[in-house]
């Protein structure tokens, strides 16, 4: 008996060690998730739209809620957080802090914190993921318990949204906990503020590009530099040069006009026919020989660009789906725009085309019929 007994307790003893063993090997610790190469901190700033996070019941149903960052004196980054309490016309509520790098290497890792609203503990803003020309970006922590999901603009087309989600669940994140912020729509983008007046005296003479949008055009372009002039009409002339990498120069010479006269700070501005093609976009028919509503960008056009184009048309509406109507695809629109931008870039010999009609559905969109014009030798 007392062997035996021996026996099963030792047996006990083995069994207990394997399955703590067990335990520790199967579960292993996530190593941080790796953040992003490199971060440019002056493209990074200014407006973001948060368009998902984790759970956070500490803040609750927040709608509508942005990010907004500029530098400060000191480098460091200026926060400020917003969104409404409740839905979209709730109660608005703010929250503004201070960021600094952590890792100067990458510019990658920051350090947040609110002193002013007596959260003077830093937490851990880490960018895991940028989209191209920083369109959005993904957030999180050391330990993956903190996420966001950030925007340029307020909507994010399904596929690219359903990207991250994808890849955030390869890299160890719960996407049961993601759930998306109720935000506005693109088209109630506010515009941005103007500073209050603008001496165009002043302003007129040689200015060097600092930081830049990156466009199809331009985003290898160095050395970029505009200069204003003043018009006898009142305008203003506009001449934009750079170099390329391979050392070809660019140029483009344009006019602006004052679009608010008693601040002088809203200006449009065109450039010759001859610089570059330009692309329009209209519902057609009676919208276009009638209605006049259309939009016109130069190539090459973003995509960013595509959707404003869109957005800037008055019959937008009967697009997103008006009395009951399911909503047409956008997204492909906008794609066809700038896939058509790509087309006339690589083949400048294009003189004219037309696409009419372009038929877009609910999923989709197809080429009815066209015209290509081609310049003569």
């Amino acid at each position: 008996m007392h062997t035996i007994f021996k026996f099963q307790k030792y047996q006990k003893i083995k069994i207990c060690i394997f399955i703590v063993v067990l335990f520790i090997i199967g579960c292993p610790r996530l190593l941080p998730p790796e953040t992003v190469d490199y971060v440019n901190v002056c493209r990074y700033t200014g407006l973001w739209y948060q368009i998902a996070s984790y759970i956070n019941p500490n803040i609750g149903d927040l709608a509508g809620v942005t990010a907004e960052y500029s530098i400060n004196q000191d480098c460091t980054v200026k926060v400020v957080n917003k969104g409404f309490v409740g839905g979209l016309d709730g109660t608005p509520v703010m929250i503004e802090g201070v960021a600094r790098v952590v890792e100067p290497a990458t510019n990658a890792k920051l350090a947040v914190s609110f002193p002013d609203f007596g959260i003077t503990e830093e937490s851990e803003y880490w960018i895991i993921e940028l989209g191209e020309y920083y369109s959005y970006a993904v957030v999180t922590n050391s330990e993956r318990s903190s996420l966001f999901i950030l925007n340029r603009r307020p909507t994010m087309d399904e596929e690219t949204y359903q990207g991250i989600i994808d890849r955030l669940s390869k890299n160890g994140f719960d996407p049961e906990q993601i759930v998306k912020t109720v935000q506005i729509e693109d088209n109630e983008m506010p515009s941005p503020e103007t500073v209050e007046s603008v001496d165009l005296e002043s302003y007129a003479g040689l200015w060097y590009e600092y930081a830049r949008y990156d466009t199809i055009f331009d985003e290898d372009a160095e050395e970029v530099t505009a200069e204003y002039t003043l018009n006898d009409d009142g305008t203003v002339k506009v001449v934009n040069r750079g170099v390329r990498p391979d050392g070809t120069p660019t140029f483009i010479e344009g006019v602006a006009r004052v679009l608010d006269p008693e601040t002088n700070a809203k200006l449009g501005v065109t450039f010759d026919r001859t610089f570059g093609h330009m692309i329009m976009v209209g519902l057609g028919g009676i919208y276009v020989e009638v209605l006049k509503d259309v939009a016109f960008r130069i190539v090459p056009v973003m995509r960013r660009d595509a959707y404003a184009m869109v957005n800037e048309l008055r019959t937008v509406g009967l697009l997103q789906g008006a009395r009951g109507e399911r909503p047409a695809d956008i997204d492909a629109l906008t794609s066809a725009i700038v896939n058509l931008s790509v087309l006339i870039s690589d083949f400048p010999e294009i003189l004219e085309l037309d696409i009419n009609p372009l038929m877009v559905m609910e999923h989709g969109a197809v080429a009815l019929d066209g015209r290509i014009i081609f310049k003569r030798d």
